[in-house]
């Protein structure tokens, strides 16, 4: 085995990881608040049909990687981590869906984007569908088929969700009841994925890139250090008042992180509240 190889098969398995982990440190958020008001909706709701037309685009990759005239699909090499990962991702997608729907929104509603990317995408896939394996009016191409079609659409879910999250946290100037841990596996996960492209490339395992697994990592990393910064730089000292106000009630009290995601004025008055009754319960103490 050529030491390329070894290379990507380390960077397969590590963004395998990195990726599906990453899925988990929101749900526990989610779970732990009874809240999804720090997690903007669209996210969530979007993933759900990206990861849906993912699985079924790398499925059709893995598996069959030729259609039945011989054409090839043009997403490139697929490989076991690619297709076990888009399974696992799309459960999850629906699993964290079903946390939006029971837990507390607060202000965070789901887009007019959203819903009409989402039903846009799934008709004129169903349309393309009919159009060059139903009705066989339609050739299919390398580069335009219905499965590196919803493969695209998945870039594009990918590249739109992040934008309403990002300009969440800008619109609240706080990070509260995000996980920074889920982006940051994100991040690697990315950066993982594009080195085994790379490397795939380099060797000559592939001609040619996976386009719609390179655009997914590329996008996610630039996303990703956006949110990094939000939290780390922009807004750290909204993530000190979270910190603070815990230490005060004695425990991560949910009510407060929502008042915190709510409305940062409405916040500040919750901490001071609780800074002065604590301070009456000291006086009364004393005497």
């Amino acid at each position: 085995m050529l030491v390329s190889e070894i290379f990507s098969s380390a960077f397969g398995w590590i963004y395998f990881l990195a990726w599906s982990i990453s899925f988990y440190p929101q749900i526990f958020v989610n779970y732990k608040l009874k809240s999804v008001e720090g997690y903007h909706l669209d996210f969530p709701f979007l993933n759900v049909s990206g990861y849906t037309f993912y699985s079924v685009c790398y499925t059709m990759g893995y598996f069959f990687p030729e259609s039945a005239s011989g054409t090839n699909y043009g997403i490139g090499t697929v490989k076991i981590q690619d297709l076990i990962f888009a399974y696992h991702a799309a459960v999850l997608s629906a699993y964290t869906w079903v946390q939006c729907m029971i837990y507390k929104r607060g202000k965070n509603k789901l887009s007019t984007f959203a819903k009409t990317y989402t039903v846009v995408a799934w008709v004129t896939s169903i349309g393309l569908f009919c159009l060059q394996n139903v009705f066989n009016v339609l050739p299919a191409t390398p580069g335009f088929n219905i499965i590196i079609y919803i493969g695209y659409l998945k870039l594009g879910v990918t590249f739109f969700k992040y934008i309403p999250l990002v300009y969440w946290n800008y619109k609240r100037k706080s990070t509260a009841g995000f996980s920074i841990d889920a982006f940051t596996l994100d991040f690697a996960g990315g950066l993982f994925s594009v080195l085994q492209n790379l490397t795939d490339l380099y060797d000559g395992t592939t001609n040619r890139i996976n386009p719609i697994k390179f655009g997914l990592g590329v996008f996610t990393m630039v996303y990703d250090t956006m949110l990094m910064l939000q939290h780390f730089v922009f807004y750290k000292n909204k993530r000190q008042k979270v910190k603070t106000s815990s230490i005060l009630l004695g425990e991560k009290d949910p009510n407060l992180y929502s008042a915190l995601i709510d409305d940062d004025v409405e916040a500040q008055q919750t901490s001071l509240d609780f800074e002065i009754k604590t301070t009456e319960h000291e006086v009364k103490f004393k005497e």
